[in-house]
């Protein structure tokens, strides 16, 4: 069968003896079942050859696998020497960022120093996106007059001083949210009211996508040189101003002229003139500025006195809440003030000694130098 095993044998003895003449019956059944192994046979040999071309299958496609894992093998050691090129441009990239690495710790180092040595001169804080402080350094404080915590969390707003305009800061924050670096002197006022002078540059720092993430600002205290700066502006301003009114005193002998003119040059000569409005009041008389208004807080302004009697009021006003400089615009309206009360007492003077040479005493008629129609 096709396993092997032997499931009939035909003895010789069993085919001499048909042959000797045994029964055709058992001749016949003998024959029947050689056929019958014969057909057996025949479909093993079928079987055995279908066998033996699915082994030249099997060989050919085992031929064509391990042609196929030859040219794997080659690609694998191929690659096998890329990664070797690799690993060694990893080795050589590895010893570049090592000396990178140490180049950096030694800037990193520098800087740290160089930001200490700011720290101790410069006023140092950061805000976010919206302004906001986040840090600020102990010269920031000492400056200020505001703790830290103070600080932290609030506007730079905390410490405007009301000098500057409103376009001076919208100029600043586009600049600054455009990305770009903002460098200007700035009057600030700490906390107890006084105010003081920054050299100030705002850079704004960026994240990896190139929006702006923070600002740091430093500062540098100026305030002594931008004092000697607006004292010498202020004495050269007072000197003018001061020029013109005397001038003004010598060729005016109306009291309405000279007092527009000396409101003209008043104006002009304060610190903020384009918001300055100027008021004078003297006797019956009151002069005042083109945009004067009677509920004006905001001003300074000194007496006028004549033969040594208070007559009248000077006063200078800012329209919005802008500080004056003291005691420097004050002392110049004190002055003006003096000047004027002089001017107009010696107008007094002039006038009564021109009326006495031009009247009689006892009939205080005109004399005849006032009557040339008279004199023949």
């Amino acid at each position: 069968n096709k396993k092997g095993e032997i499931v009939y044998s035909i003895k010789n003895s069993n085919i001499h003896s048909g042959l000797n003449g045994n029964s055709d019956s058992e001749n016949l059944s003998e024959v029947t079942t050689l056929e019958s192994l014969m057909t057996e046979l025949l479909i093993s040999r079928e079987e055995l050859h279908a066998v033996h071309e699915e082994m030249q299958t099997s060989q050919e496609e085992l031929r064509s696998g391990n042609e196929e894992l030859r040219a794997t093998n080659e690609d694998l050691h191929h690659a096998n020497e890329n990664l070797q090129l690799t690993n060694l441009e990893l080795v050589d990239f590895k010893k570049k960022l090592l000396n990178a690495n140490e180049r950096l710790k030694s800037i990193n180092t520098e800087l740290v120093t160089y930001i200490k040595a700011i720290g101790e001169l410069a006023l140092v804080s950061v805000a976010d996106r919206t302004g906001k402080i986040t840090e600020a350094n102990t010269r920031f404080c000492e400056i200020s007059e505001y703790s830290k915590e103070e600080l932290i969390g609030q506007n730079h707003s905390i410490l405007k001083s009301g000098t500057h305009s409103k376009a001076f800061f919208v100029g600043m924050w586009k600049t600054i949210t455009s990305g770009n670096i903002w460098h200007k002197e700035i009057c600030n006022r700490t906390k107890s009211g006084k105010l003081y002078w920054v050299d100030s540059v705002i850079v704004p720092l960026k994240d990896t996508e190139g929006r702006v993430e923070r600002y740091i600002s430093i500062r540098v205290d100026i305030s002594k040189r931008k004092q000697k700066e607006l004292q010498l502006i202020e004495q050269l301003k007072e000197k003018s101003c001061l020029y013109a009114i005397h001038r003004d005193m010598v060729l005016e002998t109306s009291l309405q002229k000279l007092c527009s003119q000396i409101i003209k040059h008043l104006t002009l000569a304060m610190r903020f003139p384009e918001i300055a409005v100027c008021s004078i009041k003297l006797f019956q008389e009151f002069f005042t500025s083109d945009n004067y208004q009677s509920d004006l807080s905001n001003y300074i302004s000194t007496k006028i006195k004549v033969s040594g009697n208070v007559c009248g009021r000077l006063s200078v006003f800012y329209t919005e809440d802008k500080p004056f400089i003291l005691p420097d615009e004050q002392n110049l309206i004190n002055f003006i003030a003096e000047d004027l009360g002089i001017w107009f007492e010696r107008r007094n003077h002039e006038q009564h000694i021109n009326h006495m040479a031009s009247h009689d005493v006892l009939t205080r008629l005109p004399t005849r130098l006032l009557q040339p129609h008279l004199i023949t």
